[in-house]
């Protein structure tokens, strides 16, 4: 849906939120990394202009957030949420309908698995 209806403002804030979150990561801020990955599906929902979509992603945000602070505390799988991220905005930029889904659908693969493997650790 973000395809046929994206802005350039829309697209611009894609690249800042890709752009702080390589920072983020590099500086080794991964409390704020956890907020820009919440920040890039948010941006993706409101690009589709689906307004369901969007509330769905806000109500669940509270209740991910454990999620992705134990997912993607380490710099490896934020690394690899980013490179979700920026395959996911390529494939908008392009208008890539077949390329996005795929996208998507690896991406939350990688978000499952990480989220498996490190959110339900016993040593909290």
């Amino acid at each position: 849906m973000a395809i046929k209806q994206i802005s350039s403002d829309e697209i611009q804030a894609f690249k800042e939120n890709l752009n702080k979150s390589e920072v983020m990561i590099k500086s080794g801020d991964m409390s704020s990394f956890v907020d820009l990955d919440a920040e890039f599906h948010e941006l993706l929902a409101r690009a589709s202009g689906s307004q369901r979509l969007l509330k769905l992603i806000l109500a669940h945000r509270s209740e991910m957030l454990r999620y992705r602070i134990k997912s993607l505390h380490r710099t490896d799988t934020a690394s690899i949420a980013v490179a979700g991220h920026s395959r996911v905005f390529e494939c908008l930029v392009k208008k890539d309908a077949s390329g996005i889904k795929s996208a998507i659908r690896d991406h939350i693969d990688q978000a499952k698995k990480y989220i498996l493997l490190y959110a339900f650790e016993e040593n909290d």
